[in-house]
């Protein structure tokens, strides 16, 4: 395109837009991107870990069946109403019902005071889970779903650092989640993190050891409000989580070593 334009009697010629920037002469101004949050993080996001992503369908996903593990799941919710320190660690051996807890209480969330701002399934069975990469970028994808308000600050998070996906996690987690929250006039309700089946992460490749991200979502986001719940099986995680204790961040814990498991989803 050319053809003159004006500003306070000053006119240029030779005006073309290339590539989404303007041109005057050897001048250029670049076009802002106008795409949404939801939009520049979904490059970058796990698809298949949240806790009714069609991956987890696949896997049989299962929830309680009605009447079943009620005074856990019954002490669980009002944990995730505001009782008791903002963690939570479930663990127990394989078979316990961990992943169907886990499953019922996201859906519960979800579906009920719509308070789940974040679920993911680590599995075995599916290697790129245990891509760390995408941890946060998925996190701020669904916490944006959650609260929709977000989404201009976390649009010009991006905008001001394209390499942001590139970062530490835990710059990721300050400029994609902590900075929006905190930028945030209104009051936000208890919002619930769910992860599950830590223990089957891989830390292979050189991967980012799982307890430094434990550790990230601990001292980022107890700060907020956030109730982070966890399960695993009961292995060096557990003992790592609990040394959190000595930086006055409190946990709960519930074994389910003991619990009823059979009949206990709904399949």
């Amino acid at each position: 395109m050319s053809g003159p334009t004006g500003h306070n009697g000053n006119y240029y010629s030779n005006i073309h837009i290339s590539e989404g920037k303007h041109y005057l002469g050897n001048f250029y101004a670049q076009e802002k991107d106008a795409r949404s949050a939801l939009e520049l993080l979904k490059p970058h996001i796990n698809e298949n870990v949240s806790y009714n992503s069609s991956e987890r369908e696949q896997e049989g996903a299962s929830i309680c069946q009605p009447g079943t593990r009620e005074r856990i799941l019954t002490k669980i919710q009002k944990w995730t109403a505001g009782e008791g320190p903002p963690v939570l660690w479930l663990y127990g051996p394989a078979g316990a019902g961990k992943s169907t807890i886990a499953q019922t209480i996201a859906e519960q969330c979800d579906k009920g005071p719509k308070n789940l701002a974040f679920s993911y399934f680590f599995s075995r069975r599916n290697a790129n889970q245990s891509d760390l990469t995408r941890f946060i970028p998925t996190f701020a994808y669904q916490l944006v779903l959650t609260v929709p308000s977000l989404d201009t600050s976390v649009r010009e998070a991006v905008r001001s650092d394209p390499s942001i996906f590139a970062r530490s996690l835990e710059t990721q987690a300050q400029e994609l989640i902590v900075k929006p929250l905190k930028a945030m006039t209104e009051q936000l309700p208890f919002m619930v993190v769910v992860i599950d089946g830590l223990d089957e992460y891989s830390e292979d490749d050189e991967k980012c050891p799982l307890e430094d991200l434990v550790f990230i979502l601990i001292r980022v986001l107890t700060g907020l409000p956030f109730r982070i719940f966890f399960a695993s099986r009961p292995e060096r995680y557990i003992d790592a989580i609990s040394k959190y204790q000595q930086h006055n961040v409190k946990i709960m814990e519930i074994p389910l070593s003991d619990w009823e498991t059979s009949h206990d989803v709904f399949l």
